[in-house]
């Protein structure tokens, strides 16, 4: 049976979870990095209200489920960040993993994420 390594996160907590608290969950990604997630409950039926025109108040159905079978949702917890992406990009195309400069891309957003019109 063949089976994937471990990813083993090597980034400073503070570059993907400054704010730690003991219910995160923390995700690891290429290149030693992480993402920080929150679980969130996603309601199973929409609630009976009125449609507002414009407006789409569609239910949304999480994957997970917690003890009690409830759907849950895994949202992020912080805006994704430069160093974040350019690792799961060097991942998903076969490049070496990023040079990693955590005071000046660790903390910011990118400036573009895909390709522009």
């Amino acid at each position: 049976m063949w089976a994937a390594p471990v990813p083993v996160v090597t980034w400073p907590t503070a570059q993907y979870n400054p704010n730690p608290l003991p219910d995160d969950l923390i995700l690891p990604l290429p290149c030693g990095g992480a993402m920080a997630f929150r679980s969130a409950t996603a309601p199973a039926q929409p609630e009976l209200a009125p449609k507002v025109a414009g407006r789409d108040f569609s239910a949304v159905g999480g994957p997970f489920r917690d003890g009690q079978g409830k759907p849950r949702l895994l949202v992020g917890k912080y805006e994704v960040n430069r160093l974040q992406v350019a690792a799961v990009g060097a991942f998903s195309n076969g490049s070496a993993c990023p040079r990693r400069n955590f005071r000046t891309d660790g903390s910011r957003p990118p400036r573009s994420v895909g390709r522009r019109p």
